[in-house]
């Protein structure tokens, strides 16, 4: 009886070592099925009306805003889309393409969080939020873009978007 005692203690201490190990590597490393996507966009004011095809004078940098996002998998919450951080294009020449992933730093997500990681949403709207409720705030969205792009899991995924499209910085 002592024998199974010591073996099951011996198998739940064994157990509760290998999940917490796991969970410290996890919390400083990016998994194969988690990504970090930051969007540095390179649109200059004059060239968001022909981005975006509508008639020109209709982008106000004071009254619009552009929301680079993915449409999220999990559809039954209130945010439709999941919202990617946007850093100011000038801070690319100083991005190290070899920077390790920091969890005060990048935000990540998960392979199966969001619907098809190769088509990112630019979004011209009329207010800035961070989230997108269908039946709310759908009238305050003026235009949406497709852009076709290839992300990388496992890594972090620096993107320029420009007035041709998408594109990773660092390969």
């Amino acid at each position: 009886m002592k024998k199974i005692l010591y073996t099951i203690l011996t198998i739940t201490i064994l157990l509760y070592l290998s999940v917490n190990l796991f969970q410290i590597y996890q919390s400083n490393h990016l998994l194969n099925n988690e990504a970090v996507v930051n969007i540095y966009p390179n649109l200059p004011d004059e060239k968001v009306d022909e981005f975006f095809l509508l008639p020109k004078g209709t982008f106000d940098r004071k009254k619009h805003y552009i929301i680079y996002s993915f449409v999220k998998s999990d559809n039954y919450e209130l945010n439709y889309y999941y919202n990617l951080p946007v850093y100011n294009y000038s801070n690319l020449e100083n991005l190290n393409c070899k920077e390790n992933f920091s969890k005060e730093k990048h935000y990540r997500f998960a392979k199966n969080e969001i619907i098809n990681d190769s088509i990112l949403y630019a979004r011209l709207s009329n207010i800035q939020s961070n989230g997108f409720h269908r039946e709310k705030n759908s009238k305050s969205i003026l235009a949406v873009r497709m852009l076709a792009l290839n992300i990388i899991f496992g890594k972090i995924n620096s993107i320029v978007v420009d007035t041709e499209g998408a594109s990773l910085y660092c390969k």
